[in-house]
């Protein structure tokens, strides 16, 4: 039945004016009124709001547990925001009374409409059970709810009463609780599909792409086809918090993919924008020092992983080089290059005002081809098993290392393709680039769940090299079992920390150097604040190829004026004697003298008398008396 709207010139709105003039059943007939308003998103936030404040407020903390706070403006934004939109991610600080809110307006919804009917997925069985409890309680026990709707629990024989799977009203709505871990649709609903947290539980116990795509696969294949059929829609409502960049629930929210971008209504709010009394800047201030900035950031701002975690650092001359000049061989045919290569080493360093140590770059400009044809190359590959849009990427990583003067033990990333493809296209760019570079070495991963991918390389790459043409060995790459992901690639920590790694910043638009920069600017010690490792994996996996290489201290290409070190007093300069490299027509006469008084003073210590020298002559003459 449609719900009367009174005018709301009404004192008492969303009740009638002439409330207090009904008589009882009147009275609970306008009760039952105002908690049922539907229509508009706005009506449906009045009636949400006169339903908590009549019938669940007066509870305390039967209903709420930890007590009742006064909603911020944004509880009711949600409201309307899930009313206004039949598809829609919703995106909310971790404590900000998403969960029960939301149980609310479902609670609202089965007790005033009839033949309603609602799914609610969750992340457990435990969740599932909890969540029903409390809906079967309020309709088993609210005396304000009995008075005003009756008993609403389904009798023995004409229903499910069920706590930890389904309930079914006298009036023909149900709701059902269903795990995510264990969840198969069935029976469309006619009312609303809801996500609650479906990926908060320490149970699910996969890898993150793994618990990622099958995330995916359940969503596109059995609750995305639900939401719409000929002649009506379903409203799909999604809620969590973006605890990390690994969720579903992230991806459902920052993705291009048309599927998702096109059709559906995405809202995030932190913190901040709760603009909630009881959150206020002093109680964010005291939980950020309680938890730390990491997991502030995730759970309270809804932005896991910002630059206060971040670990490697790009100096942007340091650990970078480009190319000018560039000719059609440059990317092509790098080894027959004309093009500039332009890097910088360390001169110095200099202190600031604040007394803090920054380094002093030098630029080089060497021709390209001799810098690459100087490197040692090779390729790392990291293969996904699936080709999803939430699978992990294969990445095929290019890479060398340079020994020179200026830049000793110096890792280059050369060249990079990452995407989601079969393995057969894989072997082919692995096969192009390692043809453009003329890399003498390819490893590839080769975990036993990758291994027959390895092989497949390792047998097929030589067949597609023409004759007379060196071909590359192919190695496995292993590293310890008990060596986590995200200690493998800590480990490279000291080479951006000591400019031992070099990335082109004239290439970092290109669509595989985009997710390299960005894994390595965002990367944390907390892998799951990654979205995907893929790119920044691969340039990890250098470490198993050949011999390790030990964190050093930086090299600093600074000239040494041996005239003025000199002047300090200084006789030698790294173990050699100083005036075997001066040149005696640079000296001054002052140097000269210096020098000379200098000479003088060496040895007099060394063969002149001692400063106690009349102590000895009055030792000898005891001795001679004695």
């Amino acid at each position: 039945m449609q719900s009367v709207v009174f005018p709301r010139s009404s004192p008492y709105w969303p009740l009638p004016g002439d409330y207090w003039t009904l008589t009882d059943k009147g009275q609970r007939l306008a009760r039952v009124n105002a908690a049922g308003l539907s229509g508009t998103p706005e009506l449906e936030v009045a009636g949400w709001s006169y339903f908590r404040n009549t019938y669940l407020v007066p509870r305390g903390p039967a209903w709420y547990r930890t007590g009742f706070s006064l909603s911020p403006p944004s509880h009711f934004q949600w409201v309307k925001d899930w009313h206004a939109h039949d598809m829609l991610v919703h995106v909310a600080p971790r404590g900000t009374c998403k969960t029960t809110v939301n149980l609310e307006d479902i609670l609202r919804k089965l007790i005033t409409t009839s033949y309603w009917e609602c799914a609610l997925f969750l992340s457990t069985q435990a969740f599932c059970g909890d969540r029903l409890g409390r809906l079967m309680a309020e309709i088993e026990n609210n005396e304000l709810i009995l008075n005003d709707f009756g008993n609403l629990k389904s009798k023995r024989g004409s229903g499910v009463w069920n706590r930890g799977s389904r309930m079914d009203l006298s009036n023909g709505s149900s709701c059902r609780a269903i795990p995510i871990t264990g969840a198969s649709l069935g029976v469309r609903p006619s009312g609303l599909i809801v996500l609650d947290d479906v990926e908060k539980s320490d149970d699910l116990v996969q890898t993150p792409s793994d618990l990622r795509e099958n995330f995916e696969k359940f969503f596109f294949n059995a609750v995305y086809p639900m939401a719409r059929s000929p002649g009506f829609s379903i409203p799909i409502r999604i809620i969590g918090t973006l605890y990390n960049r690994r969720m579903f629930i992230y991806w459902l929210y920052t993705t291009a993919d048309s599927r998702i971008k096109e059709f559906w209504n995405r809202t995030l709010m932190n913190v901040v924008d709760m603009n909630w009394n009881v959150m206020d800047a002093k109680w964010q201030a005291e939980e950020k020092r309680r938890l730390g900035v990491a997991p502030y950031n995730a759970q309270y701002m809804n932005d896991p992983g910002t630059s206060a975690d971040r670990v490697l650092t790009i100096h942007p001359e340091l650990n970078t080089y480009w190319l000018e000049d560039v000719d059609d061989a440059a990317y092509n045919d790098p080894l027959n290059s004309r093009a500039i290569c332009v890097t910088h080493c360390l001169k110095g360093m200099r202190k600031t005002e604040d007394g803090e140590e920054l380094p002093v770059p030098i630029m080089q400009h060497r021709e390209w081809s001799s810098v690459v044809s100087g490197m040692r190359r090779f390729i790392t590959v990291d293969s996904s098993r699936t080709t999803t849009p939430t699978s992990d990427f294969s990445v095929v990583h290019v890479m060398g290392f340079e020994n020179s003067h200026e830049h000793r033990d110096t890792l280059y990333s050369l060249d990079i393709w990452v995407g989601r493809v079969r393995p057969e296209e894989l072997l082919r760019q692995l096969y192009r680039l390692a043809i453009k570079w003329c890399v003498p070495l390819v490893g590839v991963e080769a975990y036993p769940i990758l291994a027959e991918f390895y092989e497949r390389v390792r047998d097929n790459l030589p067949s597609m090299y023409p004759s007379n043409t060196p071909i590359p060995r192919v190695i496995p790459l292993k590293f310890p079992p008990k060596m986590a992901k995200e200690d493998k690639i800590m480990q490279m920590e000291w080479r951006f920390r000591h400019f031992r790694v070099k990335l082109p910043v004239d290439r970092r638009e290109e669509p595989g150097f985009a997710r390299l920069f960005y894994e390595i600017e965002n990367f944390t010690e907390d892998m799951a604040l990654l979205d995907h490792d893929d790119s920044i994996d691969s340039l990890a996996m250098h470490q198993a190829i050949g011999k390790q290489h030990k964190g050093a201290a930086p090299d600093i290409y600074k000239p040494v004026n041996l005239i003025e070190e000199m002047r300090k007093g200084e006789t030698e300069f790294l173990g050699v004697p100083l005036m075997s490299g001066l040149n005696a027509a640079d000296l001054t006469d002052d140097d000269l003298h210096t020098l000379l008084n200098n000479r003088y003073d060496e040895a007099e210590d060394e063969h002149g008398p001692s400063e106690e020298w009349w102590m000895d002559s009055v030792n000898k003459s005891r001795q001679w008396i004695h």
